[in-house]
Order: structure tokens, then sequence, then C-alpha cells
């Protein structure tokens, strides 16, 4: 019997809809190295040992900006060791819901700041 230790488990996030990413691709990078974890219908990636107990991944995906996290496993329950991702979706994205997207820059003088942007 072969058996595998899970290191910890993702959960990708829309930011946007705040709903779980589903039959989207994505590619996981520790450094130069990929990393395959195994893939669930539900939209879980489950990483297994060995791994560090810090993990620094970036993750990428052709609809959303890339995102670069660290993963402290000694801070996952371990009962429950999944951690969610929030990605932002690119502008021109294939997305299931419609949104619209504003891009600019506030220059200083012309704003009181702190400013809130939504």
């Amino acid at each position: 019997m072969i058996t595998a230790k899970v290191a910890f488990v993702l959960r990708l996030v829309d930011d946007f809809s705040g709903k779980t990413i589903l039959k989207k691709k994505f590619l996981f990078r520790r450094g130069e190295q990929l990393v395959k974890p195994i893939e669930k219908e539900e939209g879980l990636y489950v990483f297994l040992e060995p791994m560090d107990d810090m993990v620094e991944l970036e993750i990428t995906g052709v609809d959303f900006h890339p995102c670069r996290i660290m993963i402290e496993k000694g801070k996952l329950k371990s009962r429950d060791m999944v951690m969610n991702v929030r990605l932002y979706g690119r502008p021109g994205g294939n997305f299931p819901y419609r949104y619209s997207l504003l891009e600019g820059r506030l220059e200083q003088g012309k704003v009181d700041f702190p400013v809130k942007v939504c």
C-alpha cells in the first residue's frame, strides 16, 4: 500500500465574486521548480509532502493576475489544512459574470489621502 501525507491544500477564490474558481488551469511554482498538486473537482489543490515548513508559491493562470503567497504549515490547523487564496481577474478575462474595469491613477494634491477604492 502506498500512502501520501498532505502538506497543505489551497482553494483559489475569485476576488470579485467571492466564489471558488472552478475548471480553470493554474501553474504553481516554488522558485524555478513547477509543483504539481492534486486537483480536486471542487476547486481544491492538494499539495503533498515533502514540503518545507514555510513555502513560497507563485500562482499563474490565464484569466487572473499572478499571485505570490507564503504558506506557513504550522499556522494551518491539522484538521483543516485549507488556505483560501484570493485572485484578481485580468482585463478581458473569461468570467461567468459581467463586470467593468476602470484603470487610472490618483494624483496627490487633487485628492485627499488616504483614499478607499472599491
